[in-house]
């Protein structure tokens, strides 16, 4: 598999405009379409100067092949993820702007738990914390951005064995269950929190695994996200079946 990480554009359209159709193309599950669009945004955006544009372009391609290493478990998909994420933390770095690196980080991480690296993921995990309070860029500084990535952070924690993080777990489930971010954003966020819990604590606490597991599904079903039904699937399958009971 090669993915050319600048493809030469072939669109009049601006490179925001860009990226916002590959955020969509990925939400409809058109993961290469999404890739293809955020790849060449970014090269659009480096061209420009616009270097923190260009890192949350590279983002969006880096959530684009987690999708598609998930669905093919092809591991030269998470491979390119992990490097793009990490380069897009780079440019993010090279801007000198501080508020452009929290969601940058925020990918890397959870591209790093994705390929299993656990303390690298906590940690990067914590930089994405400490910027979004501190640096927080304009376009998610808001209570339920900050809520989603503390959750991420202490889970991330929990499967290093850092288990008294499920307190600050519980808080930030409460901040983003309060917020109010938008109802296809609160629902992908609450039922991610649960689920990547679930994960957390399987082989730990079975019981409040299955819980959190079945909330997950529970709040796909009320705000209708047929993109984490599969990834639920794909977890439910790793329980024993009598361990789930979906109504």
């Amino acid at each position: 598999m090669t993915i050319n990480q600048e493809p030469t554009p072939k669109t009049t359209e601006t490179p925001q405009k860009m990226l916002i159709e590959a955020n969509k193309a990925r939400e409809s599950a058109d993961f290469l379409g999404g890739l293809d669009l955020a790849l060449v945004a970014s090269s659009l955006f480096k061209k420009d100067g616009e270097l923190p544009k260009a890192a949350e372009a590279l983002s969006s391609a880096a959530i684009s092949l987690r999708h598609l290493y998930e669905n093919k478990r092809d591991s030269a998909y998470l491979s390119l993820a992990l490097q793009i994420a990490q380069d897009a933390v780079d440019l993010a770095m090279q801007s000198g702007q501080k508020d452009a690196l929290a969601i940058p980080y925020f990918e890397l991480a959870k591209t790093q738990e994705t390929a299993g690296q656990l303390y690298a993921a906590s940690l990067t995990y914590e930089k994405a914390f400490e910027h979004i309070i501190t640096n927080p860029p304009k376009s998610h500084d808001r209570p339920g951005v900050k809520a989603d990535i503390t959750g991420r952070l202490a889970i991330s924690r929990i499967k290093v064995g850092e288990e008294e993080a499920l307190k600050d777990f519980n808080q930030a489930l409460e901040d983003l269950e309060q917020s109010k971010e938008g109802d296809y954003n609160k629902g992908v966020w609450l039922s991610g929190l649960h689920m990547h819990l679930a994960e957390a604590l399987k082989d730990k606490d079975t019981k409040n695994a299955r819980e959190h597991l079945q909330e997950a599904r529970r709040l796909i079903d009320i705000y209708s996200l047929p993109l984490r039904l599969n990834q639920w699937q794909r977890l439910a399958d790793t329980f024993p079946p009598k361990d789930l009971q979906v109504a």
